[in-house]
């Protein structure tokens, strides 16, 4: 027998012009969003290696991420897979953080079987979705379709005018369907959530503690809205967003922990939601400049320690401080 074939287990690094970037244009530090956007347009040119993030929490959930991804679209003989069977890309994890995320993905893997969470219809979905090379790609011998059903035309154009930004990306973690009363049930049963007939948004968040704080936390949080609008404004009115759900996956960090996930389901967007979204953009653009010498004198020496960690340009020195 031939040796098993690898896993490949993509680490996500974000979109270069996602709701993250815009963020900080808008609310954080400029600074540091040019820095992030700088390294996204070096990896994709080749003149640098993508690099892990320098926070070992953040690098566990990037780690956890690719575990539970590759997990719901593998084969169904190979979802037992092993951990020495796996290859990461495009960069290498350190050997705590892929310890951490893989003790909490194999709690996850015995709790939750893909069937679950019902017919998936993408992971990390790109918006703007590359239709090009996937919905009009035409077989051989087949002529090539003129016009995608799936998709809105102008995804770019149509995601800079909802936000009001020259620019707009996302990737959202995963995308199911709701078709039947047995699916609901099965959400109420596995998720103790209510949902609907239709599509449905899921985000995991790899958290030290899925407490009642943490909850409310991503429920009143801008991200939710800002991806729901996103995929509604590249979809046509058939394929709209029914339901957004927030997985907080409790991280274990040690032995004596016990597995924990606790899903809530956040409001469609409501009027006070697309305020917000509005004040997002408003912020952004205002406080944007193509100019990347303009851009990072705007820093904000309050993000330099943010969630009580060091910023990350901070510790390697690309950024200054003044």
């Amino acid at each position: 027998m031939g040796h098993p074939r690898k896993i490949i287990v993509n680490l996500g690094s974000g979109t270069p012009w996602g709701q993250s970037f815009w963020r900080k244009i808008a609310f954080g530090c400029a600074r540091q969003g040019l820095l992030n956007r700088q390294q996204h347009e070096l990896v994709r040119l080749g003149k640098r290696e993508p690099a892990r993030p320098s926070d070992i929490r953040l690098e566990t959930g990037n780690v956890g991420h690719g575990f539970v991804e590759t997990y719901l679209t593998i084969t169904k003989k190979r979802r037992n897979f092993k951990l020495n069977e796996c290859v990461f890309r495009p960069w290498e994890p350190s050997p705590a953080a892929v310890d951490v995320a893989w003790r909490t993905f194999q709690a996850f893997r015995l709790a939750y079987r893909p069937e679950v969470f019902g017919p998936i219809v993408g992971t990390e979905y790109l918006l703007p979705f590359p239709c090009k090379e996937v919905c009009l790609k035409a077989k051989r011998g087949q002529p090539r379709k003129r016009k995608c059903k799936l998709h809105l035309p102008d995804q770019e154009v149509q995601l800079a005018n909802t936000f009001g930004l020259p620019y707009f990306t996302a990737a959202i973690d995963l995308i199911t369907k709701v078709s039947t009363a047995a699916d609901i049930r099965r959400y109420k049963k596995m998720f103790d959530v209510k949902v609907v007939k239709g599509l449905t948004m899921h985000d995991w968040k790899f958290v030290k503690s899925a407490s009642r704080w943490t909850a409310e936390k991503y429920y009143n949080d801008i991200q939710p809205r800002i991806y729901e609008r996103a995929w509604n404004a590249c979809h046509p009115a058939d394929r709209q967003i029914a339901n957004v759900l927030f997985h907080l996956i409790e991280k274990l960090d040690n032995d004596n922990k016990e597995f924990l996930m606790y899903t809530i389901r956040i409001p469609t967007i409501r009027p006070v939601d697309l305020a917000q979204i509005e004040l997002f953009g408003e912020r952004a653009i205002f406080n944007w400049d193509p100019d990347p010498r303009i851009l990072a004198r705007n820093a904000n020496i309050e993000r330099c320690n943010d969630w009580n960690r060091p910023c990350e340009f901070q510790v390697d020195g690309s950024c200054p401080r003044c």
